[in-house]
């Protein structure tokens, strides 16, 4: 009885032990282990900083929200810049016929994107995520 007691206590013990490790199975034959690839992502369009304001950034400026661009349409002087900013929920782009050559990339919330426009005319644009948003900058 009295060297029952310590070979009791040694089983328990080695019972601990072995339930409290893990074992890992060897990887299938052809398998090599490597380490995940590092990704470098560079924005082509920044996020603007928030702007604080009672009024509505019209102007030159078209705010996208609620799923539409506000104001639709806007008139401007050539050489003068048109920004629209997505302030809506999800990714929107500003995209024009391929003949005016001026597309931006998808716009997340909080994104902005800017173009000079230089020559008079009537510039029609669409979202190319969402077609049936529609605007129009008038160049004069």
């Amino acid at each position: 009885m009295k060297h029952l007691l310590p070979l009791l206590i040694l089983v328990v013990v080695f019972l601990f032990m072995t339930g409290c490790t893990q074992m890992i199975p060897p990887a299938p034959p052809g398998v090599t282990e490597t380490s995940a690839p590092t990704v470098t992502y560079t924005p082509i369009i920044t996020t603007i900083p928030a702007v604080s304001t009672s009024a509505p950034l019209y102007g030159n400026v078209i705010v996208i929200q609620k799923m539409a661009f506000v104001p639709a349409q806007i008139t401007i002087s050539r050489g003068t810049l048109a920004r629209w900013v997505n302030e809506d929920t999800v990714t929107h782009s500003v995209m024009f016929p391929a003949a005016d050559k001026i597309d931006s990339l998808a716009l997340s919330p909080g994104q902005a994107f800017t173009v000079k426009f230089a020559n008079p005319g009537v510039y029609n644009y669409s979202d190319s995520i969402y077609p049936n948003m529609e605007g129009a900058i008038i160049v004069t």
